[in-house]
């Protein structure tokens, strides 16, 4: 589903990988976040894009849960 914000708002991104699965990147702009992500319960993440000025991508990854 498209987010939409204002320019200069910020924008939380909340994924939630289905049962049994893990986020494994999240990508926006096709430049790896993953490191900036925070881990919640459920391994569900969340990452901010600050003051936002124009379009963004944002993709995830995720793999099976070992």
């Amino acid at each position: 589903t498209p987010e939409y914000a204002y320019k200069g708002a910020n924008v939380t991104l909340t994924i939630t990988p289905s049962e049994g699965y893990v986020v494994t990147d999240i990508k926006v702009d096709g430049t790896s976040v993953i490191d900036s992500a925070v881990s919640g319960e459920n391994g569900i993440m969340t990452y901010t894009i600050n003051n936002v000025q124009e379009k963004r991508g944002t993709y995830y990854e995720k793999a099976k849960n070992q």
